[in-house]
């Protein structure tokens, strides 16, 4: 076995004599046979709630560092650390403000019972194979 490379996100496997292939994706595996139709779609979703919240905390770490030095509550030399937290908030916000998206590209394929089975990859070569294997076979089946 060769496990220095990453196994395919899909492929079709043989079931057996008389039985049909199977599309497996990942640990699924699916009939081709029940295979009804599929269709290809890509979205941009945001990331920014994680920088969000790590500017949030950090601006609370910061405040609460801060103010009680302010206040003549601490020493002053937990300012130094007050002003890193805030630091590193303002660098998550800068980061939110790049306004970076993570582009997700999907395959839905119902099934024969009326169940969608959804293939997802960041690569579009992946999305755009599986659809045209699916609409390959179908076409084959039909003929």
């Amino acid at each position: 076995m060769d496990i220095s490379k990453p196994p395919a996100p899909w492929s079709i496997d043989p079931d057996g004599p008389g039985s049909g292939d199977l599309l497996r994706i990942g640990d699924r595996r699916l009939r081709l046979g029940d295979v009804r139709a599929c269709e290809s779609a890509t979205s941009a979703e945001s990331t920014s709630d994680g920088h969000m919240l790590a500017a949030g905390i950090f601006f609370a770490a910061g405040a609460l560092l801060v103010v009680p030095v302010a206040m003549q509550l601490l020493d002053p030399r937990f300012l130094v650390g007050g002003f890193l937290f805030v630091g590193i908030g303002l660098t998550a916000v800068a980061d939110l403000l790049k306004g970076k998206r993570l582009i997700v590209h999907r395959v839905r394929i119902r099934m024969a019972d009326g169940s969608t089975e959804i293939f997802a990859s960041s690569h579009p070569d992946e999305c755009q194979w599986l659809v045209a294997t699916l609409e390959d076979r179908a076409r084959s089946r039909e003929a």
